[in-house]
């Protein structure tokens, strides 16, 4: 059973090997991980734009800068120098203080006729001289004479591992931004890893990406209204998104989301998940609370604002109602009033259970608790009295100071259809930044982006609610399992059905009524789910079904059924599409390729068998979804 929800920010990026710009075919690390660790590192910034402009020549002033930026001197950079110490190099020249930091320290020189040469290109072997005296070489450590002595200590040290220049030739800033990259991961003349000497924690050789991220990164802040980009030391060319711990296309924040952000990545974090319900505790106590229990679950509160607001000296007391709004880590950022937070959202509950907990009194509290995935794909619990919920049900929820109140819904059927690019439903036009989320009865719900549903036409049995904004345009969307994101796929690997007679003995009594046989069937089904392995027993029915790809039925977090999958040849496959008879099919994100193996299979990736050449490759899609038809489950097997 499949439930998306994202709540902790988790530092992620998509690791392709593309070559760019020198980077090696066979460099363990993508272009975009080294392009987005030198820019968190502040080595590289791009230009206004974010650009990082990788095919440009460097300049002498300019690789002196990022050699600063990437020392222990960046933080000492001020906004000018005061002295010139070079005829070409004016105090008031854009690089005069980086020139003299890196001149100082000892990695650059200037040229006998007491020039700098500030506009020349930068040339590989002024770059490895400049760099291996950055790690503590000097020329007594070098064998031979300039440049090939440097040229050949530079390269023993894997400094140019990714870039194929000679001597004499010019680096561009795609070269330079690989040199950078390993010299992080390059050890020191004392034999320490150059990274861990900056102080950045180093796992495995490497920077730590997520470590160094936070590091760089800015927040939190709750947004109140207004351009968030006046508030913000970038434009909004080149940025990434991520709205709840996913990346997005286009940027959505509410009034009271909180936000962070990185100047380095130009990237712009935003979490909207908000807790509402009664303040119950204050832990260890109130006078400075570290944590605080709502609604019958505790959170950590993690800034000095928030411990403030729910002090005893603050905003808000013990048995009042609150609303929190949580940042990355699951903390509380903020505390404001509930009317001020949501309004009303809707969305379909997952769970309804009574639960208990203590309030500041030493009471015992017994409530309804009910779990709404909203529209906008966080899963919020609120407090509901003696009020229970069936789950699927669509609900609204309407928040005051005083009270939640929880309501059923009736369904908004339309009897239009939404257009293949998601534009119109009917006719209405759909809202840009839409809430979709895609469900079904047994209350397990995905978010759904927009382009997603692309080339679908969806009718009013496919939509069970929908609201409309101020202007009249759909803003939300509860579908109703039309995506076949919900099911859960998987392979049979065994199968052992039996069904047993046992007959009646026979009576002595002619007149006695024939009994009839007694008949057994129990059934034993091994399987694997994304490599996890398991077994599914039945008794008193059999499944009828075979070894292979298959659907999996869960209820109430168990197996309760499973359905074979139908497949077919597949002529090519990367990973996003994949080929049969000219027809071209999509390949599901979270796709499970299985490698059979005489009677055994193992979970591979796509790029491990996606040369038909060396494999007969058989594809599986969903079925009966109207914006499904991907491929979940691949079978490899070797020619």
């Amino acid at each position: 059973m499949k439930k998306m929800l994202s709540i902790v920010l988790v530092f992620s990026m998509l690791l392709t090997a593309l070559p760019v710009y020198g980077l090696s075919v066979n460099s363990p690390v993508s272009q975009d991980l080294m392009e987005d660790t030198i820019r968190a590192l502040g080595v590289m910034n791009g230009d206004e734009k974010g650009d990082l402009r990788l095919g440009f020549f460097v300049k002498r002033s300019e690789f002196a800068q990022m050699m600063v930026q990437g020392s222990i001197y960046k933080d000492t950079v001020s906004g000018g120098s005061n002295t010139s110490i070079f005829s070409d190099v004016n105090y008031t020249h854009w690089a005069a203080e980086p020139i003299k930091i890196a001149v100082n320290a000892g990695w650059f020189s200037g040229y006998l006729d007491g020039t700098f040469k500030p506009d020349d290109y930068i040339r590989i072997e002024e770059a490895a001289t400049a760099i291996l005296r950055l790690l503590g070489y000097t020329a007594q450590d070098l064998n031979g004479s300039y440049p090939m002595a440097q040229l050949s200590k530079f390269n023993s040290l894997g400094l140019n591992d990714g870039v194929a220049k000679a001597a004499g030739k010019y680096l561009t800033r795609g070269d330079l931004l690989v040199i950078f990259y390993n010299l992080m991961e390059t050890d020191t003349k004392a034999g320490r890893p150059y990274g861990e000497t900056l102080g950045y924690l180093m796992v495995g050789g490497r920077i730590d990406y997520s470590a160094l991220v936070g590091s760089v990164t800015s927040g939190p802040f709750v947004f109140r209204g207004g351009d968030l980009f006046r508030m913000l030391p970038f434009t909004r060319d080149n940025v990434t998104y991520f709205k709840d711990g996913r990346e997005t296309a286009n940027l959505t924040i509410q009034p009271y989301d909180v936000y962070y952000y990185s100047k380095n990545l130009r990237t712009i974090w935003v979490y909207s998940q908000k807790v509402s319900g009664l303040y119950t505790r204050a832990l260890p106590s109130a006078v400075s609370p570290t944590s605080v229990m709502v609604a019958g679950n505790t959170y950590a509160v993690g800034t000095g604002e928030a411990t403030y607001k729910l002090s005893d000296r603050g905003n808000f007391s013990i048995g009042e109602m609150v609303t929190l709004l949580i940042g990355m880590n699951g903390e509380v950022v903020d505390v404001i009033a509930p009317d001020l937070s949501n309004g009303i959202q809707y969305g379909v509950v997952t769970k309804s259970e009574k639960v208990s907990y203590e309030d500041g009194a030493g009471r015992i509290i017994i409530e309804s608790s009910v779990m709404v995935a909203c529209t906008d794909g966080v899963l919020r619990q609120y407090m509901t009295g003696n009020t229970m919920f069936s789950k699927g049900n669509i609900v609204s929820v309407t928040i005051s100071n005083t009270e939640t109140v929880v309501k059923n819904v009736s369904p908004s059927y339309f009897s239009g259809s939404l257009n293949s690019d998601v534009t119109r439903y009917g006719t209405y036009e759909i809202a840009k930044g839409v809430e979709i989320i895609d469900t079904n009865t047994r209350g397990d719900f995905m978010s759904v982006y927009p382009q997603r549903l692309e080339g679908s036409l969806l009718s009013s049995y496919n939509i069970r609610y929908f609201t409309l904004d101020g202007d009249g345009k759909v803003d939300r969307m509860i579908l109703n399992n039309v995506t076949g994101d919900l099911e859960t796929y998987g392979m049979v690997t065994d199968v052992e059905e039996t069904t047993t007679v046992i007959e009646s003995p026979p009576s002595a009594d002619p007149l006695a009524p024939v009994i009839p046989p007694v008949i057994n069937k129990t059934g034993i089904y091994e399987y694997q789910i994304s490599g996890m392995k398991g077994v599914h027993t039945t008794n008193g029915k059999l499944l009828e079904i075979s070894e292979g790809p298959s659907v999996f039925w869960y209820i109430d977090g168990k197996v309760d059924n499973i359905y074979n999958m139908s497949g077919f040849i597949l002529d090519a496959l990367n990973q996003v599409s994949a080929t049969r008879l000219n027809e071209t099919y999509k390949v599901a994100q979270d796709v499970q390729v299985y490698q059979r193996v005489g009677g055994e299979y193992f979970l591979v990736n796509v790029a491990t068998v996606s040369n038909t050449n060396e494999f007969n490759l058989v594809g599986y899609r969903d079925s009966g979804f109207r914006a499904g038809g991907l491929i979940r489950v691949i079978v490899a097997t070797k020619k």
